[in-house]
């Protein structure tokens, strides 16, 4: 019978080049678990009254960043091809980000991964990667949220989204 036990720190399961952003984000109070099974970290974030569970990984063991924001509802079997191909739709005009959905579930995931990079992660480069997915969530969730749970077609949900995503990009202009 083997026996697994989890070790006395779990800092000791994170791997050195994350140890930089591990105290960063420690000290802008994100309320980081340490996730001991794939020796990453995990933080959760609300939007607009739905709470997001971040990951954040590495690639290998070179050094490049994936996170991954998981939303806390699933895609119903009968809408999975139509969110699908909105998620296709949207991700042809991202750069650097991903949107996923799991067939099996129906789990709903923004993915962003940075370059690899020698020596420990970025850890300015990781603060405006988990930025620009907060900001991509902020902007694209009401479009999810039709695709998904109101039964708007993946083209009438791309419009929303566009028109969310032009909503934002003025108010930074001006």
């Amino acid at each position: 019978m083997t026996t697994t036990t989890s070790p006395a720190n779990p800092l000791d399961t994170l791997p050195p080049l994350l140890h930089p952003l591990h105290a960063h984000l420690t000290r802008e109070d994100l309320g980081l678990e340490v996730a001991v099974a794939y020796g990453g970290l995990i933080t959760a974030m609300t939007f607009d009254r739905v709470e997001v569970r971040f990951q954040l990984r590495l690639d290998g063991d070179d050094g490049g960043l994936t996170m991954e924001a998981s939303l806390p509802f699933s895609v119903p079997a009968d809408r999975r091809p139509t969110v699908a191909e909105f998620m296709m739709r949207m991700n042809w005009k991202l750069k650097r980000l991903t949107f996923l959905v799991d067939f099996d579930d129906g789990e709903i995931r923004l993915r962003h991964a940075s370059g690899l990079s020698e020596g420990p992660v970025d850890v300015e480069e990781a603060e405006y990667g988990l930025r620009i997915c907060c900001r991509m969530l902020e902007i694209f969730l009401p479009a999810l949220v039709a695709v998904t749970l109101q039964d708007k077609s993946a083209e009438e949900s791309v419009a929303l989204a566009e028109k969310e995503f032009e909503a934002a990009l003025n108010a930074t202009r001006s």
